[in-house]
């Protein structure tokens, strides 16, 4: 009961200690390294198609190749970090090496050819990566844009005159798996709290045992 008497008079210890611990984690968690929410699989696709089938010495000259030469990957890469916020597209963005970054762009954005100068233009995130669905979701349009601009440079070096237009489009949204941000800042602040109050309990215990 005395060691408890003891502990309690040095209140504002434990006090301190737990609101620095629960103004630190809520900082961390809202504004250093907010985290991204994460969501299903999402996909968005926009069917283009050449103005005339490109043709060289008879045959069909296929675009979706040069997309993922590193030169032209270092081109979109540059587009899309002027463009968007990365982190929300990929959390992990902004510690990836730039070899994982091209990987990573030959992932999320693919031509595919359907018919004879006819192509698929596909922006996806899986389910596994750590995405701001909101955010993918508001911006996809201007996502495919970029990406139809970027196909359409690509072609152009082997293509004169090039046009495209739009045929079809539609998107593949998964809402399997969704969490959401909201409340986490507090979430984490409660938890500083406590953790703090135990730490400042802790401290002023060593306190006391040294005092004795």
């Amino acid at each position: 009961m005395k060691w408890a008497k003891e502990i309690l008079r040095k209140w504002y210890v434990i006090l301190i200690c737990a609101v620095l611990c629960a103004g630190g984690l809520y900082i961390e968690k809202e504004k250093i390294h907010p985290g991204v929410p994460a969501s299903g699989d999402m996909t968005y696709i926009r069917v283009v198609q050449f103005g005339e089938v490109p043709m060289l010495s008879g045959q069909e000259i296929v675009v979706d190749k040069g997309l993922y030469a590193w030169p032209n990957l270092t081109k979109l890469k540059a587009q899309l970090e002027s463009s968007f916020n990365m982190s929300k597209l990929d959390s992990g963005w902004e510690v990836m090496k730039t070899s994982k970054k091209f990987s990573w762009e030959g992932e999320h954005f693919r031509a595919n050819k359907i018919s004879p100068g006819t192509y698929e233009l596909i922006v996806t995130f899986s389910k596994r990566d750590g995405k701001d669905e909101a955010y993918i979701e508001e911006n996809a349009g201007r996502l495919l844009d970029i990406y139809e601009s970027y196909f359409q440079k690509v072609a152009a070096v082997n293509i004169p005159n090039v046009e495209l237009k739009t045929i079809d489009h539609y998107n593949l949204i998964e809402n399997d798996f969704t969490s959401s941000r909201e409340g986490i800042g507090k979430k984490y602040a409660i938890i500083g709290f406590v953790l703090g109050g135990m730490l400042g309990v802790v401290l002023v215990s060593v306190w006391i045992a040294k005092k004795k």
